[in-house]
């Protein structure tokens, strides 16, 4: 989900495959959107990138100590884009965080890369890499099993 969008309803997208991971970048996301993707009974993954500049201003971060009410999703990761914040500052991101849940799923992380867009590119390339390789693999084993 992108920097601008209407309101988010996940128990509304029942279409298969159910949504697993969820990224939001750049955007503000109410409160009851993110308790409603983190406590989504599909959900596996949910993500927040944010560049280094507003790093001291995530609001989410309020919201993950609903993850005591879940067994279903496996990680929770605030992903700081961009140079590398202080140390200052993210020793008080984490802080932030213990007080509001020590739940190990949570995690603050940090990339060098700086644009959210160019992040999930290179992310969208990996996996097609990935895949390719998978299907080659694939398509071997159906030519010599012949």
């Amino acid at each position: 989900m992108g920097p601008v969008h209407g309101p988010l309803h996940i128990k509304d997208l029942t279409r298969e495959p159910r949504i697993r991971k969820f990224t939001s970048a750049q955007s503000f996301m109410r409160d009851d959107e993110v308790r409603d993707v983190i406590l989504s009974p599909h959900m596996q993954k949910f993500r927040v990138l944010f560049s280094a500049q507003r790093a001291s201003q995530i609001q989410t971060l309020e919201q993950v100590g609903c993850i005591s009410e879940t067994e279903t999703i496996e990680e929770i990761e605030f992903l700081i884009l961009g140079p590398t914040p202080s140390p200052s500052l993210l020793q008080e991101l984490k802080e932030k965080l213990r007080n509001i849940t020590t739940d190990r799923r949570v995690k603050i992380r940090t990339s060098p890369i700086a644009s959210w867009i160019e992040f999930l590119y290179s992310e969208f390339l990996a996996e097609a890499d990935t895949n390719r390789g998978e299907q080659s693999r694939m398509l071997l084993h159906f030519l010599t099993d012949q």
